[in-house]
């Protein structure tokens, strides 16, 4: 099954991206359940992400 997998350039960005990036993009796209609260105000008011925020 792999002779059906495409590469494309999503794949090079999401494997280089920050943690808070991806928080972000969860945030962007509304799956909230993939992120805690803390996570999603940060991404909304586009702070950075406390240490202890988790993830």
């Amino acid at each position: 099954d792999d002779e059906f997998i495409v590469n494309t350039e999503w794949d090079d960005v999401l494997a280089n991206a920050s943690e808070s990036e991806i928080v972000e993009l969860a945030a962007i796209l509304g799956f909230t359940g993939l992120i805690n609260q803390v996570q999603y105000h940060a991404a909304l008011t586009d702070k950075g992400l406390p240490s202890n925020s988790g993830g």
